[in-house]
């Protein structure tokens, strides 16, 4: 009886009281840019603990994404990843999960909304009170785990020495090895390389921003794996330079149903070349098709990998099929016969010459 009067005064409460968050609207945003690996390096670092490999990373990642979603975690679009962990090894996670952690990652997760525009609370539960009970959840005591230093013996000196001389930069040999950039300088240093003192002070001009993400419409998250920084130090140099963010989130229905008028009357351009972005998503199938491997153009453009699988993805599911043979081993990219089709015809509208899309076409595309 006491959880049914429990219910009944929670179905009673959210009748009254609204929600903070727009739970659909979440459900549809795209998570591919959550939690980039140097931004959980960096979380490791600031808390002194050890960022693991890729498992803890993308359990961390996983947490957010059902956090901030309330998707089921096989919807993420890093599910396929290797490390992405399964819903008991998530309860895992976050059973450990160290609270000075926990708040950190909160906190990344509030910028990566507010980067897309939307400004709530990362989460939102009634209060205890609402169901005529006091909080009363034991207290799992202080969670903890293995501090970052010393760590100089996760550093193989040899290896760290080999990449920096081959151009790696500390920071990314820190990041391999899991540590501190402090840690792998030292290790350098003790295995007598001179490397560069001090952090480098990313420089970002103010004017350049504001046409990146005003006038070009790229997203923070774009922007921020463009110069190989978090979105945090894109959020700060908008706030700096006064660039006000750019509205994301559900388009309206008049621009859902846009047509771009470079369409034509092509049936198959005018499935393709409606919406938000859609623009955007054509131009860059062009720069996938000129490539072996979707990583390579996900290089070229400055976009993560799983953001432009999915707005291949949409693309191929607007057209009516899919578009790409993904690389495999020892196979590269190429297009399928529909997708070789909506090559030529975006050439056509968008001003390319067939020999611009021939001329280093993926092996097996017509």
């Amino acid at each position: 009886m006491d959880t049914i009067r429990a219910i009944a005064r929670l179905a009673a409460f959210m009748d009254e009281q609204s929600t903070p968050i727009d739970f659909a609207r979440r459900r549809s945003l795209d998570y591919a840019g959550i939690l980039p690996r140097d931004e959980w390096v960096e979380i490791c670092r600031a808390e002194n603990v050890k960022p693991g490999g890729d498992r803890r990373w993308q359990s961390a990642r996983a947490h957010l994404y059902a956090l901030v979603s309330g998707n089921r975690l096989s919807r993420a679009p890093f599910a396929e990843e290797r490390g992405f962990p399964s819903f008991a090894e998530l309860g895992q996670f976050r059973s450990g999960l160290p609270g000075a952690v926990a708040e950190a990652l909160a906190s990344s997760a509030g910028d990566f909304l507010r980067a897309l525009g939307v400004d709530e609370p990362v989460s939102w539960l009634p209060a205890p009170e609402v169901v005529g009970r006091l909080a009363d959840v034991a207290d799992a005591g202080e969670r903890s785990w293995a501090t970052a230093r010393p760590a100089r013996a996760a550093v193989m000196p040899a290896r760290a020495v080999a990449a920096y001389s081959a151009g790696v930069s500390v920071r990314e040999i820190a990041i391999k090895h899991g540590v501190a950039r402090q840690t792998a300088g030292r290790v350098l240093a003790d295995e007598g390389v001179e490397t560069r003192r001090g952090r480098r002070r990313t420089v970002i001009d103010p004017e350049w921003l504001r046409r990146r993400h005003l006038d070009d419409r790229h997203t923070i998250p774009e922007i921020a794996v463009e110069l190989g920084v978090t979105m945090t130090t894109i959020n700060r140099h908008l706030e700096t330079a006064g660039i006000p963010r750019r509205a994301r989130g559900a388009a309206s229905r008049a621009t859902a149903i846009r047509i771009d008028p470079r369409a034509g009357n092509s049936p198959l351009l005018r499935r393709i070349l409606v919406g938000q972005d859609a623009a955007q998503r054509a131009e860059r199938f062009l720069v996938v098709a000129r490539h072996v491997t979707m990583t390579a153009a996900a290089r070229e453009i400055g976009v993560t990998l799983s953001i432009l699988a999915t707005q291949m993805k949409r693309l191929g599911a607007d057209a009516g099929g899919s578009l790409i043979t993904r690389a495999q081993r020892g196979q590269p990219l190429t297009l399928t016969e529909l997708g070789a089709a909506v090559r030529r015809e975006l050439q056509v509208v968008l001003g390319l010459s067939e020999d611009v899309g021939r001329e280093s076409s993926p092996a097996g595309c017509p």
